[in-house]
Order: structure tokens, then C-alpha cells, then sequence
């Protein structure tokens, strides 16, 4: 239930983690760390053709955040997907557990 007095908005710091929810210490973080964390384990899936359990972000509060990844898919026309489960923390909004994924492919001038 509703707690008085407890704010419901999300605030997101420039850092890129929501912050943590008044009655909680947990952060999570933004849909664009969480983009960032698929493009990087599709493009380490591509390079290395092994998909990787985890990949870290670097963020601009100067930390790394650790993303696992659940799910890849490979398909015979060149492409590889990875996705990361998004986790908002203690203050979660609509996107909150959506996954987001990164397509990524090899091109004559390198991988986009």
C-alpha cells in the first residue's frame, strides 16, 4: 500500500541510476545504461562467438554496473542479439522488468 507522504515520481540522476526510492537503498538504472549493456554484449557475442553471462557499463558517477544477460540469438543472415532485463531499483516506472535488446552486424568498415 501507499506510504503518506511518499514521493511516486522518478528522478534520475545524470550518473544514469534512478534514485533509490525514499523507502529504499536500492538503485537501479536508466533504459539508456541498459541499452548500452545489450549493444556491448552483442558486439563481445559477434567478436568473440560466445555469448557472455554478464557485461559491465561504465558510468558517469564513475563506476561500473553490472548488467546480466539472459538472453542471445544468433541468425544465419549475420546478426547477433543480446538483451538485458531492465531493473529500476526502488522507484520502478512502466519499463521496469522490460527487456531491451541490441541487433548488431559485421559490415565491410567494421560492426554496427
Amino acid at each position: 500500500g501507499a506510504t503518506a507522504g511518499a514521493r511516486t515520481t522518478t528522478v534520475t540522476s545524470e550518473a544514469g541510476e534512478a534514485a533509490p526510492h525514499r523507502r529504499g537503498t536500492r538503485t537501479g538504472y536508466i533504459a539508456g545504461a541498459c541499452a548500452a549493456a545489450a549493444v556491448k554484449a552483442a558486439t563481445q557475442y559477434l567478436v568473440h562467438r560466445e555469448v557472455p553471462d554478464s557485461v559491465a557499463v561504465w558510468l558517469p558517477a564513475g563506476r561500473d554496473a553490472p548488467f546480466l544477460v539472459p538472453a542471445a540469438e544468433r541468425n544465419p543472415e549475420g546478426w547477433v542479439r543480446c538483451s538485458v532485463i531492465r531493473d529500476a531499483g526502488d522507484d520502478p516506472d512502466v519499463t521496469h522488468g522490460m527487456e531491451i535488446a541490441a541487433r548488431v552486424w559485421a559490415t565491410s568498415v567494421g560492426v554496427l
